[in-house]
């Protein structure tokens, strides 16, 4: 079953060295020897149409699950979902952790609507594919939607929270220009938020311009990706929604075909970004007009 689940997969990514359907006998069979191993059947009216292996080794570490199956001729009928659901309540719910191919949507759609934040780790595996971490606790009660015009006014509202928060004085009704700025690049393509929500409250926000310019040696499509209104109520910091809601707009960014990311980072956000893997250009300069 396991094979056959993951083939399609071995051939669209070609990852030998780590795919499931790849995998000896005796490698599979040696999980099972594993204390801490425990394989389930995912069942539907006696058949069996999946499987998912949950590693718990009971030391304090993350409860795992991997791999996770749904044989083809089953896809798409929310057993997957199901089985990770019915594995919580064995398990418990909290203190979790999965890893899936980035390219998948489908796969980031499910884990994401379960719950699970990514943890800001992306390992490329090779060309064709990235592998994203992801973790969930159980008081895990944020969740994280596109900014539609519906979610503006509050936007608008915490982009200047945040300008002020950071030390801007000037004296200045910024909401019509940020009105005009958001309406027209949403509308165009050119500019994406993500927003973390608790209930019915935006918590933090995140934005993604996209500029061209020529192309370089350092970015050959010219495509670039300019970071902004990253911003967390300070009630809801140091819970992971910033690294979350950056992980997103990175990928928004990514797919847009943007060869680099710029910020010009907060004294706050610094930390943030360079664990993440943005490193300071000495290089930049501005002119005010």
């Amino acid at each position: 079953m396991q094979i056959e689940a993951f083939s399609e997969l071995l051939e669209k990514y070609q990852d030998y060295d780590m795919s499931p359907a790849a995998e000896s006998m005796e490698k599979v069979l040696a999980r099972f020897e594993q204390p801490w191993t425990t394989y389930y059947f995912i069942m539907a009216e006696d058949e069996k149409v999946g499987a998912v292996r949950v590693v718990d080794k009971k030391d304090g570490s993350r409860k795992r699950i991997s791999p996770i199956w749904i044989m083809k001729e089953y896809r798409n009928k929310g057993y997957a979902q199901q089985a990770i659901v019915e594995a919580e309540k064995i398990y418990g719910p909290d203190h979790w952790c999965l890893d899936t191919i980035l390219q998948e949507k489908g796969n980031l759609h499910l884990y994401e609507k379960l719950g699970y934040h990514r943890t800001g780790r992306i390992d490329k595996i090779n060309d064709r594919m990235d592998i994203v971490f992801y973790e969930k606790d159980g008081d895990e009660m944020i969740t994280y939607q596109r900014l539609t015009e519906n979610e503006l006014d509050t936007f608008i509202r915490m982009r200047i929270r945040q300008l002020r928060e950071e030390g801007a004085k000037e004296d200045i009704d910024l909401v019509p220009a940020l009105k005009d700025y958001y309406d027209r690049h949403m509308a165009d393509g050119t500019f994406v938020s993500w927003l973390a929500v608790d209930g019915d409250r935006i918590v933090g926000t995140s934005g993604m311009s996209f500029v061209e310019k020529p192309p370089y040696f350092g970015c050959p499509s010219g495509k670039m990706g300019l970071l902004s209104s990253m911003f967390t109520d300070p009630d809801y910091r140091r819970k992971g929604i910033a690294k979350e809601l950056l992980s997103r707009v990175i990928d928004e960014a990514r797919d847009y075909g943007c060869g680099t990311v710029q910020i010009t980072a907060s004294d706050m956000g610094v930390l943030l970004y360079t664990d993440f893997g943005f490193v300071k250009n000495g290089n930049f300069m501005q002119y005010k007009l």
